[in-house]
């Protein structure tokens, strides 16, 4: 695992939710990664805990520890472990978990909450209707059923129970595995034992559940919590924010599909069959890496293991599929219940720094970007090397090459490191190093991976979907798995296609334009006229979507001749990144930005189409508050431009 730095930043908090009224993901669920000091820490993940009330759930990775969860209904300090039965531990908030604030929480020095040099994860769950709510109660002199009212506006899809003033196991109910109206059966938090058939929450409703404790050995008079999780399967798949259910193992490496109406970022899987009672609760999530053709971050919830690696799932724009044959996931004919949290793309950002990062770099230590990283370009400005391209979805070990058509290369120390909560850091080269940093967002930037099944010869057409939520506006398409052209849509060439590997002119043979090839929610591939490169059958490949966003990014073109040309872009500060490619005739991939320059004087490019070192000596652009300003001494043609505010 990587080292994550001592300096974290707000990553996003935006308004109460969406122009539609629905709550965001983004204000109500926060993965965050961060390093112990050793003393108080403040974790701003714009979680509202101190107003809205919820709970967190911490873990040191790189270490054995327990996990930590504490909530605000019983308050700081009084910490439950998943992983044992033990009763709620009653510790020195000051020195463990010391508050729940406003936009995170703030941890003391002990280790597993923040010690020294440890790397660990915090998972943030904010009361919400129809995503999560937190019920405290006492059970009567019977201790056997009565009925708890509950917050979520809609039935539970997940319950987990347990008593703070005893040691007795959690109790699970999910309703991938209910039967007669139950939420499920007797599956324990804290054990790998199998599904015990035995119910545990019934009658649920959108405001309550009946908890049934006596004749499986819980208490009279006795205090629990009970952590409740809705399921938003019956909902729109663009309001859905959590979901619950099963899948039925397979075996096979090319696993089960599990289709959730959107991008998961947070996934919990447990085997719940009868027959085999050794299984995990694993959890894996994409700041650790859930990733497409690689290993895996897992934790494991009833268990105090430190981190392990191992390919498991691999998520999609619409769920996710289990990519392996391991029977911890994918046992043949064995149930898995899970339950799975949104990506977070449902707000729009309005600021480009949020979301774009450019940086001169002359060693290869992190730096800090301000956001998680989730497409890397690096570019060495003083030796003659190809433009690196790596992203989250794939994995820090994966990389591709600009310049070149060559497959997916695999770099096994790690080419970039993702696992970084606001920061960056890319492998060995020689510098200096630019480096360009995304982080997807609605309406902004979007990355797809996914697998062909046509051929060049079929035109086969398939519909591949995304989660910008807006029509792309311009499409990067590479396949992983062979050599092939990068090939680049874009908006105002509807029925032409360019390489971003070479510097021709626009190709015009597409079979259908783009408003027929892109949606927003989906892309079309194999209607290009290389299907090889966008289709062929078993080939694995990626794409990379941009959009224009008001104030932050612009796709355009544009048309310059003699002197000087305006490019308005619709920013106030001018241009931190400009993508310049002529059309019209061969023109290469121009890459200006602010890090080496955009000044009124020569400005430092590159050429994401050649390997060649950065020229220093032209003047080719200029500043303009609105964007940026095309100078005189550029050659006279048609061009499409990409910038970022």
């Amino acid at each position: 695992m990587a080292s994550h730095g001592s300096s974290f930043q707000k990553v996003f908090m935006g308004a109460a939710g969406t122009s539609t009224g629905t709550t965001s993901v983004e204000n109500v669920f926060s993965t965050f990664l961060f390093d112990g000091n050793g003393g108080t820490q403040a974790i701003d993940n714009g979680i509202d805990l101190s107003g809205e009330g919820g709970m967190v759930w911490i873990k040191r990775r790189d270490s054995a520890n327990d996990h930590y969860l504490v909530d605000t209904v019983r308050g700081a300090g009084k910490i439950l472990l998943s992983n044992d039965a033990a009763q709620q531990l009653n510790w020195n908030a000051n020195d463990t978990f010391k508050s729940f604030d406003s936009s995170g929480f703030t941890v003391g020095a002990n280790s597993g909450f923040n010690g020294s040099g440890e790397e660990i994860v915090s998972w943030t769950f904010r009361k919400a209707p129809k995503f999560f709510d937190v019920v405290q109660f006492t059970t009567d002199s019977s201790g056997y059923a009565f009925t708890i009212s509950h917050n979520l506006g809609t039935r539970p899809g997940f319950i987990i129970t347990k008593r703070t003033d005893g040691s007795e196991d959690w109790l699970c109910g999910h309703r991938g595995t209910t039967t007669s109206g139950n939420a499920g059966v007797n599956l324990k938090l804290n054990s790998t034992a199998a599904n015990l058939s035995q119910a545990i929450h019934q009658d649920l409703s959108d405001t309550s559940f009946t908890f049934i404790g006596g004749d499986y050995g819980y208490a009279a008079n006795a205090n629990y919590v009970s952590y409740l999780f809705a399921d938003n399967s019956s909902e729109d798949a663009a309001d859905r924010l959590i979901s619950c259910g099963s899948y039925t193992g397979n075996g096979s490496s090319t696993g089960p599909v599990v289709n959730l109406g959107f991008e998961p970022q947070w996934v919990m899987i447990k085997n719940a069959s009868y027959t085999h009672a050794a299984s995990y609760w694993i959890l894996i999530d994409n700041m650790r890496g859930m990733v497409v053709g690689g290993d895996d971050g897992r934790l494991y919830a009833n268990e105090n293991n430190a981190e392990t690696q191992g390919d498991m799932v691999a998520p999609t724009s619409t769920g996710f599929n289990l990519s392996s044959a391991s029977t911890t996931v994918n046992r043949n004919n064995d149930t898995y219940i899970y339950m799975a949290i949104r990506f977070p793309n449902m707000e729009e950002v309005t600021d480009a720094t949020k979301v774009f990062d450019v940086a001169l770099r002359s060693a290869t230590s992190a730096y800090s970007v301000g956001f998680p990283t989730d497409l890397w370009i690096g570019k060495e400005t003083t030796r003659a090397n190809g433009s690196f391209v790596s992203d989250r979805l794939r994995g820090g070990t994966k990389y591709l090459l600009t310049p070149t058509t060559g497959a997916e290369q695999t770099d096994s120390g790690g080419i970039a490191v993702f696992d970084l909560q606001d920061s960056f850091s890319q492998g060995a080269a020689n510098q200096p190093l630019i480096n360009w940093n995304w982080k997807r967002a609605k309406g902004y930037f979007d990355v797809v991976c996914y697998t062909g099944t046509g051929s060049p010869s079929a035109n086969a057409t398939d519909t591949i979907a995304h989660g910008l939520t807006v029509q792309p506006e311009m499409v990067w398409v590479k396949t992983r798995s062979h050599t092939s052209e990068w090939v680049v849509a874009h908006k105002d060439y509807g029925a032409g296609y360019l390489n971003l590997d070479n510097a021709l002119a626009t190709y015009s043979s597409l079979s259908t334009t783009h408003n027929d090839n892109f949606t927003t929610t989906t892309f079309k591939v194999a209607t290009w006229q290389q299907e090889s490169d966008f289709n062929a059958s078993g080939r694995t490949f990626i794409a990379y979507l941009f959009a224009t966003l008001a104030g932050v990014s612009k796709v355009g073109s544009v048309t310059h001749s003699g002197s000087s040309t305006d490019v308005d872009c619709g920013f106030t500060s001018g241009a931190r990144f400009v993508l310049l490619k002529r059309t019209d005739a061969s023109g290469g991939w121009y890459i200006w930005d602010s890090a080496r320059g955009i000044v009124a004087g020569n400005d430092p490019y590159l050429l994401l189409n050649d390997p060649a070192t950065q020229v220093t000596n032209t003047d080719l652009i200029d500043p303009l508050s609105s964007g940026f300003q095309i100078s005189g001494d550029f050659t006279d043609g048609d061009y499409i431009f990409y910038a970022v505010a």
